[in-house]
């Protein structure tokens, strides 16, 4: 699903997006700047849509990841999204078409995200929003609650009873001669 700059926003792209991502786990690869993009929309599937998922980024993504998605079966399971940028150089441009020709034949859900603005840090922000949108939206169309994070806390609480914070600041008092 490719759609250009100017409908993104009018026809709520996040939502649509959001959409198609209900029942898969979704992959998210970005380059350059996009790397840590590709990394927080990751995170926000986790906390937000309460879904596993998973980022990768180009060009390491072509030496390992690619090989992977040899298991048509499994290949099923997951939608990928690439994060792209008009201005992206044209060996990442040919490595992201190759890549997603390749996972085509398997792949059923691949879409991308294009980055709008001025100024790189703009286009990044640009991208965060959406990811951060459609990872509320997959939630409320998953039937989940987007705020708690009670895995979390849970996790915290567990760690918190092995007394491992108390030991640590212990063993630094003891460094700091406390």
């Amino acid at each position: 699903m490719r759609i250009r700059r100017r409908y993104r926003l009018v026809s709520n792209f996040s939502k649509k997006l959001a959409s198609s991502l209900v029942g898969t786990v979704p992959i998210v690869y970005g380059f350059g700047i996009y790397r840590a993009v590709a990394q927080r929309f990751k995170q926000q599937f986790n906390e937000n849509s309460k879904v596993p998922s998973k980022w990768e980024f180009f060009p390491e993504l072509n030496h390992n990841e690619i090989v992977g998605w040899a298991s048509e079966e499994l290949a099923k399971s997951f939608s990928v999204v690439f994060i792209r940028d008009e201005d992206e150089s044209p060996e990442i441009r040919w490595r992201i078409e190759v890549t997603k020709e390749l996972m085509s034949e398997k792949v059923e859900n691949i879409f991308e995200v294009w980055s709008m603005g001025k100024s790189r840090l703009a286009k990044m922000l640009f991208s965060i929003y959406i990811g951060d949108l459609v990872s509320v939206y997959l939630a409320i169309l998953r039937g989940v609650d987007p705020t708690p994070v009670e895995a979390i806390t849970l996790l915290k609480e567990r760690i918190k009873r092995s007394g491992v914070k108390e030991k640590t600041l212990s063993e630094l008092n003891k460094i700091c001669g406390k």
